[in-house]
């Protein structure tokens, strides 16, 4: 594999299916569907349901963007969130890492890896709800509903 020159702007042409990015990603458990590609759980914060969308965009290359956070990118940006590697200095090897999970670099693609499960959440800190409560009251009734 490290013999193989990969164009990255090749791999991101060449990828026009969102649910075979998704199932090579082990990302396909829990998406949506949806009329152009799917939704997932972002990879970026931990959230119950799905608010990242994943579609092919105009000039036919996958895109993503997360009502949640902003998030933004494309094919590399959701394998790097995906392997844990930073977009700017893992480049070459988040072009690797893409060619070799869609079977682009000759290989076969393997299963894909088993999905991390999302880290449990906690509730806020007792002191903080404490702090809080007070400054919580009813809603003001106004004059029209009397």
């Amino acid at each position: 594999m490290g013999s193989v020159m990969i164009d990255a702007a090749s791999v991101k042409r060449s990828v026009t299916d969102v649910w075979a990015v998704l199932h090579a990603l082990g990302l396909a458990d829990g998406a949506k569907r949806q009329a152009r590609g799917a939704m997932i759980r972002c990879l970026r914060h931990a959230e119950r349901s799905a608010s990242c969308s994943i579609t092919i965009g105009p000039d036919g290359t996958l895109r993503l963007f997360c009502f949640g956070c902003n998030w933004s990118g494309d094919l590399s940006s959701l394998v790097a969130a995906d392997h844990g590697l930073d977009e700017r200095r893992d480049f070459p090897a988040i072009v690797q890492a893409t060619a070799a999970c869609l079977g682009l670099d000759g290989t076969v693609p393997g299963p894909p890896a088993p999905r991390r499960p999302l880290p449990p959440r906690q509730p806020p800190p007792l002191a903080e709800v404490a702090a809080l409560w007070p400054s919580c009251r009813p809603g003001v009734r106004s004059s029209w509903c009397r």
